[in-house]
């Protein structure tokens, strides 16, 4: 099966306190982005992640997304 190669997470809105973006690597490498309405963020499909829950009155609205390879590319 193929798997995706990149991911990204585009914030259409982002209210103060709605929770920022955590990054892990390995046992204690952690790195949290401080995110803003319209942030559009790309990172390693690999790479886990997680966001805390909303602790704003105001829905965090985002559009998370996988990217794959066409499937012809590879072919050439």
């Amino acid at each position: 099966a193929d798997h995706a190669f990149i991911s990204g997470i585009f914030y259409l809105h982002a209210p103060e306190n709605s929770a920022n973006l955590f990054f892990k690597s390995g046992e204690n490498n952690l790195l949290e982005l401080e995110v803003e309405t319209g942030n559009l963020i790309f990172f390693p499909s690999t790479l886990d992640h997680y966001v805390p829950e909303n602790q704003n009155i105001e829905d965090r609205i985002s559009l998370a997304f996988n990217c794959y390879k066409f499937p012809f590319l590879h072919r050439l």
